[in-house]
């Protein structure tokens, strides 16, 4: 089948139909994803919030209640009643932290899930639907997100702890685009190394070798991003405006997905 175009360019595909089909599986999924990750942390964590403000609102009860207690016999105090106030803060206290732990795990498990699956499809020749969750791709692709996450967490409360706000931000968003280039590449890499350690550890010497290839068109697409997110601020558009403006994103790193997977394939 001739290939025309973008498609010869890319050199992704065989034909015209097989890079669509790619092209909008993977596009499919990750809207999915947008919307249950969205959803999922905006009602999350404004519960979250929700619970630390009825816990600052119970301050001056807190104060109170020592108040009440101060000079005061076992006798003469209303054991019940502090107990149930007592009772009151500390369900919140629990519930607040039981929050605090299941909303980010479970966006990690959605991020893992959908994420795992649209990256193991960009670097497959076919598509198949029936295999659609490879166990093989999912476990490293687990492993290599955990030491990304970790080594970053890291590196956030360190330079947290020692820069001021202005720098530390400025510092964060480099390391933060650095790392996700090579988390990228080490996704695309699984594909050809399913030991996640020796993936990650070869994805470095990918990433560095490939700058050409692969870092140039990262940080392109970097770049329109950026430009489309200041581009819908300035102009104050809302509503209808930020769907197009996310469906344009997740189009782009679709095609990050699809080509880092090709040129590290090939």
């Amino acid at each position: 089948m001739k290939v025309d175009g973008i498609f010869l360019i890319l050199g992704i595909m065989g034909s015209r139909n097989k890079f669509l089909q790619k092209f909008g599986t993977i596009f499919l999924i990750d809207i999915i994803f947008f919307v249950l990750f969205s959803l999922i942390g905006y009602f999350g964590f404004k519960t979250i919030l929700e619970r630390m403000n009825l816990l600052n609102k119970m301050g001056p009860q807190l104060y109170s209640l020592l108040g009440q207690i101060q000079g005061q016999t076992l006798e003469t105090l209303n054991i019940t009643g502090l107990t149930e106030q007592v009772s009151s803060v500390e369900a919140q206290v629990h519930s607040l932290q039981l929050l605090m732990f299941i909303v980010p795990l479970f966006l990690f498990i959605l991020y893992i899930l959908f994420q795992s699956v649209s990256w193991d499809l960009a670097g497959r020749k076919e598509t198949k639907f029936k295999e659609i969750l490879d166990l093989k791709y999912l476990w490293p692709f687990l492993g290599i997100t955990l030491i990304y996450f970790v080594i970053l967490g890291v590196l956030w409360s360190v330079l947290f702890s020692t820069l001021d706000l202005g720098t530390y931000i400025i510092i964060l968003m480099l390391i933060s685009f650095i790392f996700k280039y090579f988390l990228f590449v080490n996704y695309a890499y699984i594909h050809k190394e399913r030991n996640f350690w020796k993936a990650f550890r070869r994805s470095f010497y990918l990433g560095f070798n490939k700058v050409a290839s692969l870092f140039l068109i990262y940080l392109l697409v970097t770049i329109i991003s950026v430009a489309l997110i200041g581009a819908f601020r300035f102009l104050s558009i809302s509503g209808g405006g930020l769907i197009i403006l996310g469906v344009l994103l997740i189009l782009m790193f679709d095609f990050i997905k699809i080509y880092f997977s090709y040129k590290i394939e090939n």
